[in-house]
């Protein structure tokens, strides 16, 4: 027979059991910039690459301006890139053309990509973000139509997008927001203009050529750590009181 102390435990575990896989939500992570901000030099071949995917090369890298969580605070990035964050990318290999839209797309593989943003934000300095995009989609670079109905050589302007894979947030920084380090998926979008070069290719030949990163922003998911509510706090405490109290009296009854 279960004296009352055991009693009690017994009754109390479930109640904290259930407590503890409650108050987690998820955040959307989101790093962007604005039109205004330009920066990087957008490369298109068998790859397409902003920046040299080594921080302090050579070559200019995308900015990032910001970074918030959804729900959740917001901070400015600042950084060696003109006064803000840097954004280096690299797709995979080129894959062909996209069968299923217009001229002028093609697909990259995810898989051997890279993503990476360094920058100072709200104390977190250094590789604010590492990822990839998903090894198991394909990335698509679009070319808008002025640049088949156009001049080319005058520069046209496109984009990028791709799905996310998990990722990792500088520990700093995911405090900061109120979330854990580790993401589990989202998207990047980036816009680019002035591009000059091949912008037609084939099941073997990619277009070739470069312009300039204009809008960068990679949107992705963390879970945000788990924190009793103090009104939930409260339920359970008048919770396990009123179990104290029904044991009790049935011990006095036995």
């Amino acid at each position: 027979m279960l004296n009352s102390k055991n009693l009690l435990a017994a009754m109390a575990i479930p109640v904290l059991m259930a407590a503890s896989t409650t108050g987690a939500e998820a955040a959307l992570i989101t790093f962007s910039n604005t039109a205004g901000q330009t920066g990087g030099t957008f490369a298109v071949g068998s790859i397409v690459q902003i920046g040299d995917n080594s921080f302090g090369g050579t070559s200019a890298d995308g900015r990032i301006s910001t970074v918030a969580a959804t729900p959740g605070p917001f901070a400015p990035v600042t950084g060696a890139c003109g006064g803000f964050g840097c954004i280096e990318l690299q797709t995979g290999l080129y894959s062909g053309p996209d069968t299923l839209t217009a001229a002028n797309d093609y697909t990259y593989t995810g898989m051997g990509s890279s993503i990476r943003i360094y920058g100072t934000a709200d104390g977190a300095s250094g590789l604010l973000f590492s990822g990839a995009y998903d090894a198991n989609t394909n990335i698509r670079l679009t070319f808008d139509d002025n640049c088949s109905s156009g001049n080319p050589a005058l520069g046209c302007t496109g984009s990028l997008g791709g799905t996310l894979a998990d990722g990792l947030l500088n520990p700093t920084l995911a405090a900061f927001l109120g979330v854990v380090p580790n993401t589990n998926g989202g998207n990047v979008t980036n816009l680019f203009f002035n591009y000059v070069g091949s912008f037609s290719g084939t099941a073997q030949t990619p277009p070739s050529g470069s312009g300039t990163s204009n809008t960068n922003s990679l949107q992705t998911n963390a879970v945000a750590p788990v924190v009793p509510e103090p009104g939930s706090m409260l339920l359970l405490g008048t919770g396990l009181l009123g179990l104290a109290r029904a044991a009790r009296r049935r011990i006095a009854r036995a």
